[in-house]
């Protein structure tokens, strides 16, 4: 994997974080942080905040978004979060339950 770009605009070197790498691993005495790994928790941070799928993307510079996609951990708050808006725009504020016996509009 190739990151670019250095001061002049080259790509940087294959390898060229290993030693930053292992000192982050080494000063928060966790293991396995590596750069592919902050590459996908970069990807799942943006479409948590909302970067639609082609945006992560074009910036991953996948051919094809499965491959993106695959990048993406699930955040079942996040997810639950969106469930709740959902359902807050449909039933206008009210519980589903309460809204299921009146139906969406109220009527």
């Amino acid at each position: 994997m190739q990151i670019s770009a250095g001061k002049q605009g080259r790509a940087l070197p294959d390898g060229f974080a290993r030693y930053a790498m292992r000192r982050a691993n080494a000063a928060t005495s966790l293991t396995g942080i590596t750069p592919h790994r902050l590459r996908g928790t970069c990807a799942t941070l943006m479409s948590e905040e909302g970067t639609p799928i082609q945006t992560i993307q074009a910036i991953m510079r996948h051919k094809d978004p499965k491959t993106t996609m695959g990048y993406l951990e699930v955040n079942m708050d996040v997810a639950s979060r969106a469930q709740d808006r959902i359902e807050d725009k449909i039933y206008g504020g009210r519980k589903m339950g309460d809204a299921r016996q009146s139906g969406p509009s109220g009527a």
